[in-house]
């Protein structure tokens, strides 16, 4: 079954942290913002997008 990315990522917008947000703005060098500023932003549904999603995800849980 092929993986759709556009439904991939706003699943996973949907329930982003602040915690997420932050590490995905340091790994992309940006200035942080909020859950609500980075979903209206967020414009990135390609593999690249979801593959940056993911690893901010899995970053935020290591850093406990």
């Amino acid at each position: 079954m092929p993986l759709n990315i556009k439904e991939s990522i706003n699943n996973l917008l949907t329930n982003i942290t602040q915690e997420q947000v932050d590490t995905w703005c340091e790994n992309q060098e940006e200035e942080k913002i909020s859950v609500e500023e980075f979903k209206k932003r967020f414009s990135e549904y390609s593999n690249k997008g979801l593959i940056s999603l993911i690893t901010a995800i899995s970053m935020s849980k290591n850093i406990s």
